[in-house]
C-alpha cells in the first residue's frame, strides 16, 4: 500500500488553517502522516497546530527557527518524511476538496509513476475546474519542460526520493540564499526532467486554491516570481533518471 505524507506549510493563516488541517487529517486512508511546517506564524496558527498535534498521532508540527520559504520547507519537510513516502503538498490557506483525495491518488500511483500534477477549484470560481493538461510528447521527449508554458498546477505530489535527488545548490538564488518565491517552479521543473515520462496529469480536481489570502507570493512579490522564473529557465535542465 502506498504511504503518503501530506506536507503542509505556510505563514500567517489562522483564518484558514482549521479547514486546511481538517481536510488533511480526515482523509479516508489507512496509511498517511501529516507534517505541518510553521514558517514563524504569529497570528495563532502555531498554537492551533500544537493543540491538534496532541489529538492526532499522525500529525507532526515543526516550527522554523528562522523564517524559511516554500522551496526550503518542501525539501526539508520531505527529508522528515518516511522513506518511500509520496509527498502531497498543501498550503496552510488552501484545502483538499473531499476525504478521498489519497484514495484517488492510489488509482494513479503505480510503481512506474514518480509524480503528478493536476486540476483544482478556485474559491472565486465555484465548481469551475482550473488546470491544464499533460505535457505534450515532444516536450517530454526533448526534455523541454522549461520552454513550455507552465502546466504543473495543484494538486502536486511526488515520491520523496525524487525531490531529494535535486542538488540543493539549484535551490539557491544569486544572493546565496534559498529562493524566497516561485517555489513550485524550483522543485517541479527538476522533478519533471528527472521523471521523463514517469508522471501523470490528474484531471479530477483534488485541491481548493484560496484566492482570498492577500499574503500570497504572486500578490506580494510578482516581480520576484517573474525574475526567478527567468533565472530558472536559463539553467541547465536535469537529465532523466533510470531509477530512484
Amino acid at each position: 500500500m502506498n504511504h503518503y505524507t501530506i506536507l503542509m506549510m505556510g505563514h500567517n493563516s489562522r483564518s484558514w488553517i482549521e479547514e486546511s488541517l481538517k481536510s488533511a487529517l480526515l482523509q479516508k486512508h489507512d496509511n498517511f502522516d501529516v507534517i505541518a511546517i510553521d514558517a514563524q506564524t504569529d497570528d495563532g496558527t502555531h498554537e492551533y497546530l500544537l493543540e491538534q498535534q496532541d489529538k492526532y498521532e499522525n500529525l507532526k508540527v515543526v516550527r522554523n527557527e528562522t523564517r524559511k520559504y516554500q522551496t526550503q520547507n518542501v525539501y526539508e519537510g520531505s527529508e522528515m518524511a518516511r522513506e518511500g513516502s509520496i509527498i502531497v503538498t498543501l498550503d496552510f490557506d488552501d484545502w483538499l476538496p473531499h476525504d478521498n483525495v489519497l484514495g484517488t491518488l492510489d488509482r494513479y500511483y503505480t510503481e512506474d509513476v514518480w509524480m503528478s500534477y493536476g486540476s483544482m477549484y478556485k474559491t472565486s470560481s465555484g465548481t469551475a475546474v482550473w488546470g491544464h493538461d499533460r505535457y505534450h510528447d515532444d516536450i517530454v521527449n526533448n526534455n523541454a519542460f522549461r520552454k513550455d508554458r507552465w502546466r504543473a498546477t495543484h494538486l502536486r505530489t511526488f515520491r520523496r526520493e525524487l525531490v531529494l535527488n535535486i542538488n540543493t545548490d539549484d535551490f539557491v538564488d544569486i544572493d546565496g540564499e534559498w529562493f524566497k518565491a516561485a517555489g513550485d517552479l524550483t522543485f517541479m521543473w527538476p522533478m519533471l526532467e528527472m521523471s521523463g515520462d514517469r508522471f501523470v496529469f490528474i484531471p479530477e480536481p483534488l485541491y481548493v486554491y484560496n484566492e482570498q489570502n492577500e499574503n500570497s507570493d504572486f500578490r506580494k512579490v510578482p516581480h520576484e516570481q517573474l525574475r526567478i522564473e527567468k533565472l530558472l529557465k536559463e539553467r541547465q535542465p536535469y537529465e532523466k533518471l533510470n531509477s530512484l
